[in-house]
């Protein structure tokens, strides 16, 4: 009988501690950490090139990104304030996390073209994050690379490229943002 008695609270220990492991949710790590410059009210200074996709022309845009679920992503939402009246303001939305299991940065965007896209990459140096997908858009393939690179405390370039092949790119946009304080 005391034999029974130490297997089942040597079983019900074991099950405590299970049941103690799978409660507590993941901790942000210094990858998620690396992306907390992003944080913040932006305005951005936009210069779109001539594409397959859209005219070129500049704009101004404002995009606010926050940390939410815990700390494991950031949300970002852009609105592009177009100078032309004429044109119909480009909005967006969209995550980007470190993907533990796959070790890698992931972010999914999409927006009111009716587009949307899954990235992933890495930071290639300290300022430098890289993302790049593959997709098709109004029938046509391409690639896409994302690049932010942070420019000083308060500042960071991003700038898009595509390709048809997935091995010559052409600049299709590119945008300086300003932290708003």
């Amino acid at each position: 009988m005391l034999t029974v008695t130490f297997i089942l609270a040597d079983q019900n220990k074991e099950k405590k501690e299970q049941e103690a492991m799978m409660m507590e949710l993941p901790k942000p790590g210094p990858e998620l950490k690396k992306l907390d410059f992003f944080v913040g009210n932006w305005m951005a200074d936009v210069t779109m090139y001539p594409s397959d996709f859209a005219p070129g022309g500049q704009s101004k845009g404002k995009e606010t990104m926050q940390w939410e679920l815990d700390g494991m992503f950031i949300s970002m939402d852009y609105l592009d304030l177009p100078s032309d009246k004429k044109m119909p303001a480009y909005k967006g939305k969209g995550f980007m996390t470190y993907d533990m299991q796959k070790k890698t940065y992931r972010s999914w965007w999409m927006d009111n073209w009716g587009s949307a896209s899954e990235s992933v990459g890495d930071w290639v140096d300290d300022k430098s994050l890289v993302l790049s997908h593959q997709g098709e858009f109004m029938g046509q393939k391409y690639h896409e690379k994302f690049t932010y690179k942070i420019l000083d405390q308060n500042k960071f370039h991003f700038q898009i490229d595509q390709s048809k092949d997935g091995k010559e790119f052409k600049k299709a946009m590119e945008a300086t943002y300003s932290r708003q304080k």
